[in-house]
């Protein structure tokens, strides 16, 4: 390789987390938090909060 492609390579920034888009709260989540709602047709994809339900995201409202 030349000094040229070495320089560029050791020079590139640290890879960016890569996110996903909930379709309940329209937020940009880590790959982590991904959960797929397959009871639903089509799939859905959606954030761990939100595919609980809104009866566990009401509880955690009202706990803190």
């Amino acid at each position: 390789m030349s000094e040229k492609s070495e320089k560029k390579i050791a020079q590139t920034e640290e890879p960016k987390p890569i996110v996903f888009k909930c379709q309940f709260c329209g937020e940009n989540k880590p790959l982590n938090d991904l959960q797929i709602m397959r009871q639903y047709y089509p799939v859905l994809s959606a954030c761990r909060e939100c595919a609980k339900g809104p009866k566990t995201q009401a509880a955690q409202t009202t706990e803190s």
